[in-house]
């Protein structure tokens, strides 16, 4: 019986890689805004972003910085007014849109 299990989670664990692996990260987008002060604020953004956007791989929200950096999957993206509405729909004033963001500079 262990072994089925151990078996199965490793299917399920070699399953979620390969899914993984397709998605590639195309372009990072960085978004400042003004109103973003509380971890909720964060987890409601990334939800937003989660559920309504397929086109974003992953996000990070940064309170310090009151910046979202927005990191697409290869060939996808949302336009300027899409961005901007999600984060006014979530009640945050949007600043800037800075496409083609490089993290590692910055």
């Amino acid at each position: 019986m262990i072994k089925k299990t151990l078996l199965l989670s490793l299917c399920a664990i070699l399953i979620n890689l390969s899914f993984a692996a397709e998605k590639e990260l195309g372009e990072t987008v960085l978004v400042n805004v003004k109103g973003l002060v509380c971890d909720f604020c964060a987890v409601g953004l990334k939800k937003t972003f989660g559920k309504k956007t397929p086109e974003v791989h992953s996000i990070d929200v940064s309170l310090k910085e009151q910046t979202i950096t927005l990191f697409f999957v290869k060939n996808e993206t949302l336009t300027d007014k899409k961005i901007a509405k999600l984060i006014t729909d979530n009640g945050y004033t949007l600043v800037s849109i800075i496409r083609n963001y490089d993290p590692q500079k910055n």
